[in-house]
């Protein structure tokens, strides 16, 4: 898409439903984030982790990262103001953030590596630098106003993406949770146990059981 001079009608208004989507659900994020730090419990967050109208805040995270692709080909079209604020990318990037997925980030940051040798084979360095120089932007900002003044909105979310533990009681959960859920697929193979449905099944098989799957595979497997 941005590689395009000249984006068709259709590919344009794909772009355009897209990016709207994108902000709804972006704010579905911030939304149910601020509402929960507020003592109001919603389906929107799972804990303080921002999951909008997905189960997994992993899986949030990753439908936000393809939108952020798709945005920034819409910011980019032909038809798009150019010397507009990109807020569409600021909620998208904030709501990552809130997500407190560190495979996310892993996944935003070797996304962004493809997208510079792609654009190296096509000669897009003006592109790149243009998404650099943002990303930085950014990043100061959001660094700069919470040092100013810290938001526990903001801390929890960085400490947890900040904090990749290798301590074996979470490997060890990790391996407990897709056991679990490939248990309830071998006894339910063909309809599942039902739509969101893995943990109270998955309580019944170990009690101590209070996480969703951390698959996306196996969760669609056992569900």
């Amino acid at each position: 898409f941005m590689n395009y001079e000249k984006t068709s009608d259709k590919s344009y208004t794909f772009l355009k439903v897209w990016n709207f989507i994108s902000i709804i659900f972006s704010l579905l994020c911030i939304i149910g984030v601020i509402l929960y730090y507020l003592g109001i419990t919603t389906n929107l967050t799972f804990g303080f982790r921002a999951t909008g109208t997905f189960e997994d805040p992993n899986l949030a995270a990753s439908f936000l990262i393809i939108s952020l692709g798709f945005c920034l080909s819409y910011n980019n079209s032909p038809t798009s103001n150019k010397k507009r604020i990109p807020i569409n990318l600021l909620l998208i990037l904030f709501a990552l953030l809130l997500t407190s997925s560190r495979g996310g980030v892993l996944g935003l940051g070797v996304g962004f590596i493809l997208v510079v040798l792609i654009n190296l084979t096509n000669k897009g360095i003006k592109q790149i630098a243009k998404i650099v120089v943002f990303l930085i932007v950014l990043i100061t900002i959001i660094l700069l106003i919470n040092y100013i003044y810290p938001l526990d909105i903001v801390n929890t979310s960085l400490g947890r993406i900040s904090n990749i533990s290798t301590e074996e009681s979470g490997t060890n959960l990790r391996l407990l949770l897709w056991r679990t859920a490939l248990t309830l697929w071998q006894d339910n193979p063909f309809l599942g146990v039902g739509f969101g449905q893995y943990l109270h099944n998955a309580q019944e098989i170990h009690s101590s059981i209070v996480n969703i799957p951390h698959n996306t595979y196996l969760s669609f497997l056992a569900e």
